[in-house]
């Protein structure tokens, strides 16, 4: 390699180097042009020359410019026409012979013929919406403000939430159960062939079923109580229920019971409480209350989802989906983005 040649290499590197820098400018004079992607300078090396077995590289050149498709930030305008792509996607826009094109620009804004444009004066591809479903109505066309009809208002018919309560903090007017009374009379007769059941309540406010099943004859009749909610194995579940015998006519009540739930409440004692069933005279089928209370939980609902149409109505709002070049869904919303 002669002595000139050696310097061609370096200025090679010096020229290439000088457009890279051309690039970062380019950049930064646009920060503030809507839809704009930053461009970076990919080198390359320049082989030609071959000395014994190796090859010796002539320099360097700029192999390509790329440009970067990552998510710009959004910035209020004073546009209501202004949209802006969170994600994927492009809007689709098109000129007088139908040529479509794609764009991340979404400065709008309706002409003297009241057609949605970019600032080229390409017309806003999107869809027409179904005034039943009002949803997509598949057909693809120009945005024309002077077709736009007002829908229909339609009352909310259901809403769901997905929340999550911190077990940690006390539900307001939550008692837990502590004692369940039964009343009523056996008369003597035999014992009612139903449970008498009543809800019981943890230290969450959930309601759990507490089944009291009749057995033996009088004057010793037998109680089985289970209840739902419980650990198996502990009193009160299927396998362990809480047993015992009413002897007349003197009643004693079984020792209380800690109740072991399935669901993370803490343990908590109860008691039965037997002594006002009676066993002469009429025969009235027990019953029985609790003392607790579920209490009132308390939250904050946030909505949240997707938009898959985007419009405007007679007045000021957008009635029409936009047409995005992808088929992944993104969210638009009244602002511009780079």
């Amino acid at each position: 390699m002669s002595l000139s040649s050696a310097m061609n290499v370096g200025i090679t590197g010096l020229s290439t180097n000088a457009e890279a820098i051309s690039v970062v400018g380019n950049n930064i004079s646009n920060v503030n042009t809507v839809g704009f992607k930053e461009g970076r300078t990919l080198f390359s090396d320049i082989l030609s020359s071959t000395i014994g077995a190796g090859q010796v590289g002539r320099g360097s050149q700029i192999q390509t410019v790329q440009n970067m498709f990552t998510q710009g930030s959004f910035e209020n305008t004073a546009s209501s026409n202004d949209l802006a792509l969170q994600g994927d996607g492009m809007f689709v826009v098109e000129n007088s012979t139908g040529q479509m094109f794609f764009t991340r620009a979404g400065a709008f804004d309706f002409n003297d013929q009241q057609i949605l444009v970019n600032p080229d004066g390409l017309d806003v591809v999107g869809f027409g919406i179904n005034k039943t479903t009002g949803l997509s109505n598949g057909v693809q066309g120009a945005i024309d403000k002077s077709k736009f009809t007002t829908m229909a208002a339609q009352a909310t018919t259901s809403a769901a939430m997905k929340l999550n309560l911190d077990s940690t903090q006390t539900i307001p007017g939550v008692a837990k159960t502590s004692i369940i009374t039964l009343t009523g009379n056996f008369g003597g007769a035999a014992p009612p062939a139903t449970p008498s059941a009543t809800q019981i309540f943890d230290e969450f406010g959930v309601a759990h079923t507490a089944a009291v099943t009749w057995g033996g004859s009088s004057p010793d009749y037998t109680y089985s109580v289970t209840i739902s909610g419980v650990q198996a194995g502990t009193p009160g579940s299927a396998g362990s229920p809480i047993i015992g015998t009413l002897n007349y006519p003197t009643i004693t009540n079984p020792p209380a019971q800690n109740l072991t739930f399935t669901n993370g409440a803490k343990s908590q004692p109860l008691t039965l409480n037997f002594t006002n069933i009676g066993n002469s005279g009429a025969a009235v089928a027990p019953s029985a209350v609790q003392n607790g209370s579920a209490g009132q939980k308390t939250g904050t609902v946030v909505a949240s989802g997707g938009m898959n149409a985007a419009g405007i109505n007679a007045a000021t709002s957008l009635n029409g989906a936009f047409s995005l070049a992808s088929g992944t869904s993104a969210s638009v919303t009244g602002a511009t983005t780079s």
